[in-house]
């Protein structure tokens, strides 16, 4: 990294070659995650708005109006793309994700871009390297949300509005400033942050007397048709951008101070001593059109999010922010390629802020990307094994989570495919209740077989003693453990009547 950390052009030429390690390096350390937990209740969302699993298919009206109807927060963009991605890719928790994966990967890539055409290879390269390393993006490239999409979507934008105005726009970059703008309006909400930035930096250049007049009115245009493309979603959608801003919440939001303090602190993998030497030197080229870019546009899209939020609070945890991050990687791979190039210590002082901010990167992904509440790959194990030893007339019961009403929804999706009737311990009655044991009974109605799933790091709840009693009650012998798994146990009970077998030794 020393040795390339130079303007001499030979290295500055191949320091492209560099993006190829961090894309796999991404690659790798969130592709890790893919199947580590199951999925949660807003990813199971995203899979039933696009009419994903055995919730579809659906026609591209038919998933508007989904959106619409059922989760009126949203816009339908993200699920237009991801019904495509999984009509090829196929409907598990695993492939579903990788529609997240595969943008975030995208993402580092035009950030490389943005960071080549912004200052230099080595701004682009360490910029990559930058947002390949932060533990909260990489998270949300496991996740089956649209917010890796919607990082794409704003980097790309930023990029092609760069070139358009510097009059270096092949007629493809026109059309990918057009779409990337109209996908993201379309993917969530928070794009109308990211326009509005980006429209009143455009207005901005009227003082500064633009030298390509024909550029700016024609960036302009573009944008329009964009909002044209919008409009359908905007006129119909009205109430739901309504509810999106207008909902104040249950107390569970982050304040604006907060979110004002904290966002850097996170950006920097929760060292945000590391900005401001880089921060310093990013300033130093504030001649450089493109710092001026996407900082006026990164400090105007946060300002505008937290000024909704002060007057409606949404949100709700740090991913909204998250549309931020290519554009101050960028602004970060400006300011530790101008340190590097500082004489005597500048290269030395680079490696080790880069070092820092990898290292620490890594030191912070645990305690965020297993905040999960099911075991992914617990849940497979236990899900195989029902698949091929239990029968239709047996009952599968679940203790897996905290009861809470997001659970069922999950659960249902992953147990829709299975042979036997499937419950939650949670019967919504109070388990030291009689009327809890009555309807236990009636669900497991003498079934042969009865494979119980639990959580062993969840601490025994009143509803699995009294589900057990139930068993007990309806002369149920427990037959010993199938699946084994550290974060689940798959428990096999047989009914004293029972005549046939599941493939394991039960007492008699």
């Amino acid at each position: 990294m020393l040795k390339l950390m130079t303007s001499d052009r030979t290295n500055a030429s191949r320091l492209w070659l560099l993006v190829v390690p961090i894309l796999l390096f991404a690659a790798w350390r969130a592709g890790l995650y893919l199947g580590y937990d199951a999925l949660w209740y807003d990813e199971h969302a995203s899979i039933y708005t696009a009419g994903g699993a055995h919730y579809g298919p659906l026609s591209p009206a038919e998933i508007w109006t989904r959106v619409q109807n059922g989760d009126p927060s949203h816009t339908p963009g993200f699920s237009w793309v991801l019904a495509g991605w999984g009509g090829l890719a196929g409907w598990s928790d695993v492939a579903g994700r990788a529609l997240a994966w595969l943008c975030g990967l995208l993402a580092i890539a035009w950030t490389y871009r943005l960071g080549r055409d912004a200052l230099s290879p080595l701004a682009g390269v360490l910029a990559a390297l930058l947002l390949a390393s932060s533990y909260l993006f990489l998270y949300y490239l496991h996740e089956l949300r649209m917010y890796s999409l919607l990082a794409l979507c704003a980097v790309v934008c930023l990029w092609a509005y760069f070139r358009m105005m510097h009059g270096r726009a092949h007629v493809w970059i026109k059309f990918a400033f057009i779409f990337s703008l109209a996908i993201a309006l379309y993917t969530h909400y928070l794009s109308l942050a990211m326009l509005l930035a980006l429209g009143l930096y455009h207005l901005t250049l009227l003082w500064q007397r633009p030298r390509h007049w024909r550029e700016w009115w024609q960036i302009g245009l573009l944008t329009g048709v964009a909002l044209v493309l919008y409009l359908p979603w905007l006129i119909t959608g009205m109430e739901a951008l309504r509810s999106r801003i207008g909902d104040s919440g249950t107390g569970a939001t982050y304040g604006s101070l907060e979110v004002l303090t904290v966002t850097p602190h996170i950006f920097a993998n929760r060292g945000w001593p590391l900005l401001l030497p880089i921060g310093a030197f990013a300033l130093l080229q504030w001649r450089r059109p493109a710092l001026r870019l996407l900082l006026f546009w990164t400090v105007a899209a946060f300002l505008t999010l937290l000024a909704v939020n002060t007057l409606r609070p949404f949100i709700i945890s740090y991913r909204y922010i998250l549309v931020l991050w290519p554009a101050a990687a960028v602004l970060a791979g400006i300011g530790l390629a101008r340190l590097a190039e500082t004489p005597s210590f500048g290269r030395l002082a680079a490696v080790g802020l880069v070092t820092a901010w990898v290292i620490l990167g890594f030191v912070r992904a645990d305690p965020i990307i297993n905040n999960n509440y099911i075991s992914g790959m617990g849940l497979r194990s236990v899900l195989n094994t029902l698949s091929q030893q239990a029968r239709p007339e047996d009952v599968a019961v679940f203790d897996v989570a905290p009861p809470h009403q997001f659970i069922e929804r999950v659960m249902e999706y992953y147990t829709a495919e299975l042979a036997p009737r499937s419950m939650l311990i949670d019967l919504d009655l109070d388990p030291d209740s009689n009327d809890y044991q009555q309807q236990a009974a009636s669900i497991l109605a003498n079934a042969p077989y009865v494979w119980l799933t639990i959580a062993p790091r969840l601490p025994e709840a009143p509803y699995r003693t009294a589900f057990e009693q139930a068993l007990a009650d309806a002369n149920y012998t427990l037959c010993g453990m199938v699946v084994d798994y550290p974060e689940l146990h798959l428990l096999l009970y047989r009914h004293e009547d029972a005549v046939d077998e599941r493939g394991f030794a039960c007492p008699a």
